[in-house]
């Protein structure tokens, strides 16, 4: 579930809350955003709530609304944009999405590569598109380093990633890649920024 997905069910919740039990009137108090990982946790449970209740976001009934409303007091500041820092990005756990297309001549011509960077909030922040290199070649973005991806040599081959002081390949746990379809694979990696 994406964050706007998590906004409409915070709403929801607040709806639900508001109504079940009318107070007067008062200016709100501006509510603090959570840490980005209790965020990440309240999406989860929302989900949870669908899944118990069997209904979408827009569901409603007893067990969907005493789910969503525990959740109300913990996940209502995650409404709130995650803050960026200095360089414009919400930092820690990035991502990575790589499409890598076969050669259309093995042996004699280079593979092309897609990759887009987004932040912690799965905000896009960087991208190049179209990429045809034997060579290991760089993904600039907002993050202070620049992230470098090497091809591999063969269709088996894993690619290989290098940020700052972390490495890692395709076939690391950090990463869920594909096999070849339709002409290329895709796949998508996490690092610290």
């Amino acid at each position: 579930m994406h964050f706007t997905t998590l906004i409409a069910a915070i709403t929801t919740i607040g709806a639900i809350a508001v109504t079940a039990n009318p107070v007067p009137a008062a200016a709100p108090a501006p509510v603090p955003r959570p840490p980005q990982s209790t965020c990440i946790w309240c999406q989860e449970q929302v989900d949870k709530c669908n899944a118990i209740s069997g209904l979408t976001m827009k569901g409603s009934g007893p067990t969907y609304v005493a789910c969503m409303t525990t959740l109300f007091s913990t996940c209502k500041g995650c409404t709130e944009p995650a803050p960026k820092n200095e360089r414009g990005y919400v930092p820690g756990q990035c991502g990575v999405h790589i499409t890598q297309y076969q050669k259309p001549v093995p042996g004699v011509d280079p593979y092309t590569f897609d990759a887009g960077i987004d932040d912690y909030a799965a905000i896009p922040i960087g991208e190049i598109k179209g990429l045809a290199t034997f060579e290991p070649f760089q993904v600039t973005s907002l993050l202070p380093w620049t992230l470098v991806i090497t091809p591999g040599h063969l269709d088996s081959d894993p690619i290989r990633f290098s940020y700052a002081d972390q490495h890692w390949d395709s076939n690391s746990a950090q990463c869920k890649f594909g096999g070849y379809e339709n002409g290329n694979r895709e796949g998508d990696c996490g690092f610290q920024c």
